[in-house]
């Protein structure tokens, strides 16, 4: 039996950067790569400022042609609304294809001289106790590191009766060569579609457009046809000729948005990072940058139970984030409408409430009093824009708005249609 201090299961950036990272702390480190999917999903491209910082700490370098930097995000509100510009304060987020990523990693790990690459095999299971099944033989480790993505042979060895994460949405995407964004140097986030549309600069030549789909939606065969009549209409013109011919010529990569809380981290010898941790709606794209994240927590950890409670205290935050954004821009009834039209007259009438709101997405500031803030000013702004034209609905509007906002008391945001609910695992 073989007895690495680490083994890693998945040589993604998550289980790159915790490679990186346990093996700085002097650990001996397997990193188990499996090898490229047969058919390459669309996968995290965005790294918000707070993960472009743990690249930096783990001197990961990238040149002008693989990567874009941005300076923040335009929101184009429906109906014809100004956009707002969402600048991120003194920092820039990064963007390239997700392959390229994972490749700058595992070159550095293979450079280390504390980390040993296994290529083509992985892990089948795993105990608590740090025993692991492989592709290779049985392992007996220090601690496992469960870097496996959302189908996590590991987390699935700890938890084998586990209820399927909740399902969210699908996101279509494609990919513009030589294409021009309305405004460079900033993501687009353009509402008005069925469900929302990012747009972002990819490389310094190709644009990233992803669209949406909130579930149930149009069955598969007819989602292509949903797109070009839903969808499209709200392109920028100038894009439109191009992406009309990537969505008929079938150049479309497809995800399965789910949730699962981000609530349990392992157990004794065995840990989870990145999406094997838990997930949100990738509408506010924290997947990426709370991998990384994990992966430099975890390196950094005395022992499990400081990096549960490291990570749990970051990633609160987050989940709700993606929960608001995903509720104000995905469920088109009156609560959510007005929600979302008290918030978008506050960051018109105020840079320092962008500001916040930026800090909050690029997980700069992941306290939970700011969020519940901006929760209480917009529900305050929204009761008093309703109460001057419906007064005998302000009582009933009063309640939705208190249950709505319930959940910002509770460990878990909601991820249902209608009202919330508790914890979903």
């Amino acid at each position: 039996m073989k007895n690495p201090d680490v083994l890693i299961a998945g040589a993604g950036p998550a289980g790159c950067a915790s490679a990186l990272g346990l093996a700085e702390q002097g650990a001996t480190v397997l990193l188990m790569d499996p090898g490229p999917a047969r058919q390459p999903s669309l996968s995290g491209e965005w790294i918000h400022p707070a993960g472009v910082a743990v690249l930096q700490r783990l001197g990961v370098e990238f040149d002008g042609a693989s990567c874009a930097h941005h300076q923040g995000f335009i929101v184009h509100p429906p109906d014809g609304e100004l956009p707002i510009t969402l600048e991120h304060p003194g920092s820039s987020a990064l963007s390239m294809p997700h392959l390229t990523l994972t490749a700058a990693l595992l070159k550095m790990t293979a450079a280390h001289r504390g980390i040993t690459q296994l290529s083509g095999h992985r892990l089948l299971s795993a105990t608590e106790h740090g025993l692991a099944q492989t592709t290779d033989g049985h392992y007996r480790s220090a601690l496992v590191v469960g870097a496996d993505g959302r189908s996590s042979a590991v987390r699935r060895a700890l938890r084998p009766a586990e209820t399927p994460p909740v399902k969210l949405s699908r996101t279509a995407g494609i990919v513009l060569p030589l294409a021009t964004l309305p405004t460079e140097g900033y993501g687009h986030v353009i509402l008005g579609a069925p469900g929302p549309i990012l747009l972002f600069r990819l490389t310094p030549d190709r644009i990233r457009i992803t669209f949406d789909i909130p579930v149930p939606g149009p069955p598969q065969p007819a989602l292509i046809r949903h797109l070009l009549e839903e969808y499209l209409p709200h392109l920028p013109g100038a894009l439109r000729p191009a992406a009309r011919i990537a969505l008929t010529s079938r150049m479309v990569q497809w995800a399965s948005n789910t949730y699962r809380p981000r609530d349990f981290h392992g157990r004794r010898r065995c840990a989870l990072v990145g999406d094997a941790v838990g997930h949100n709606h990738p509408l506010a794209a924290h997947g990426l940058s709370l991998a990384l994240l994990d992966a430099e927590q975890l390196a950094q950890a005395p022992h499990l139970g400081a990096y549960r409670r490291r990570s749990r205290s970051t990633s609160w935050a987050p989940a709700h984030v993606s929960a608001v954004l995903g509720r104000l821009f995905l469920t088109p009834d009156a609560l959510s409408t007005g929600l979302r039209r008290s918030l978008f007259a506050e960051w018109h009438g105020s840079p320092l409430r962008t500001q916040q709101a930026m800090r909050q997405l690029a997980l700069l500031d992941t306290r939970r009093w700011p969020l519940a803030a901006t929760f209480a000013r917009t529900a305050g702004r929204t009761l008093t824009d309703s109460g001057e034209s419906d007064l005998p609905a302000l009582p009933r509007r009063a309640r939705e708005l208190l249950a709505w906002g319930g959940w910002l008391g509770r460990t878990h945001p909601p991820y249902t249609e209608g009202a919330p609910r508790d914890h979903v695992s």
